[in-house]
């Protein structure tokens, strides 16, 4: 695949429909993997998507080939405050990247990933974070492959099955 045949750009209320697809994919997964912590139940309404699209710290991209929707990257910018202990910063805090099955492993998640950063280098953000689940081995290797660096571990003992 050219890779000049993807265009990365803003989402808009009429892509819900394909970026829905992508969420409940990612959903789904999650509620596999770990249904103790996600219900299985409907991620993303109309209503919300809108109103996320026109929340200013919100960036929306998704990829597009051939007028089809084939990746989304989700993200937002948080303020940290200053305080006694924490300095203040800004981070790109990435929700959610998907490529749909059959497009992945050809460029369209890294380029979704490059723009998002061209976006926020303008912006004065001093990082860009995300979470991805230990099961996701794939997502693991993905950031892996953008440099991208282990911050911190999150351990669980549960206490109840």
């Amino acid at each position: 695949m050219n890779n000049d045949e993807i265009i990365i750009r803003k989402a808009k209320s009429n892509d819900f429909k394909q970026v829905h697809e992508l969420v409940i994919a990612v959903h789904n997964l999650h509620v596999k993997e770990r249904g103790d912590i996600y219900k299985d139940t409907e991620p993303l309404d109309i209503e919300t998507f809108k109103d996320e699209l026109a929340n200013i710290n919100n960036l929306y991209l998704v990829a597009e080939k051939e007028g089809k929707i084939v990746g989304i990257c989700f993200a937002e910018i948080k303020n940290i405050k200053d305080s006694k202990i924490m300095k203040k910063r800004r981070i790109l805090n990435i929700k959610e990247i998907s490529v749909k099955k059959g497009e992945q492993r050809q460029g369209i998640g890294k380029k979704l990933y490059n723009e998002m950063t061209k976006l926020v280098k303008k912006q004065d953000i001093d990082s860009i974070e995300l979470l991805v689940w230990r099961f996701n081995r794939e997502a693991i290797k993905f950031y892996e492959s953008l440099n991208m660096k282990v911050k911190n571990i999150r351990f669980e003992q549960k206490l109840h099955n």
